[in-house]
């Protein structure tokens, strides 16, 4: 006579579950990875990219799958690429992260930009630095219009005429040199 086979069936059941409950949650991961503005990859000890986020695929142009088992300098081919793998091994194999760092990037279409990057190693279950996490941000507007505040404020500032601007509560928020050596004479 048969017997049967008590809880076979639900150790089977919790396993199929618990790789769903993880499947899942890679699938959230990648979601939100893809969802930020900057660039975001994992590579490997090697500087090969593992994972590679929607944001910086756009970027060069490339799907993600293109990417995954290159290094940067494979992709680009070109100077920027060899020194930004250079400098991902390095920081693999001091197991120190560089953190905002400005770099000059050119983009796949001449384009300058600058971008804000910070590379930070990742341990592998032994604890040996052997993967590097990188999110790279684009600041090229932003320092654009740095620029630009701090060229109108040197205008203002040695302008010949007089210059104030008031605040919301009618003060004086801004003068120029003009203004003050004017009212420190009076």
């Amino acid at each position: 006579t048969f017997a049967g086979y008590r809880g076979t069936g639900s150790v089977v059941t919790e396993r199929k579950l618990a790789e769903e409950r993880v499947r899942e949650s890679q699938k959230l991961l990648h979601s939100v990875i893809d969802a930020v503005p900057a660039i975001v990859n994992l590579k490997d000890r090697h500087a090969r990219f593992l994972l590679v986020n929607r944001y910086q695929s756009e970027t060069y142009g490339l799907t993600s799958e293109q990417m995954v088992g290159h290094t940067i300098e494979e992709i680009l081919g070109t100077t920027q690429g060899r020194v930004s793998t250079a400098n991902d091994l390095e920081v693999i194999s001091s197991g120190l992260p560089q953190l905002n760092r400005e770099i000059d990037w050119t983009d796949r279409y001449g384009l300058k930009h600058i971008m804000l990057v910070s590379k930070v190693p990742m341990p592998d279950p032994t604890g040996a630095p052997n993967y590097l996490v990188t999110v790279a941000l684009d600041i090229t507007d932003r320092r654009r219009m740095e620029e630009s505040a701090h060229r109108l404020i040197a205008a203002i500032e040695t302008s010949p005429e007089l210059f104030v601007i008031y605040g919301p509560d009618d003060r004086i928020a801004v003068t120029n040199q003009k203004f003050r050596d004017i009212n420190r004479a009076a």
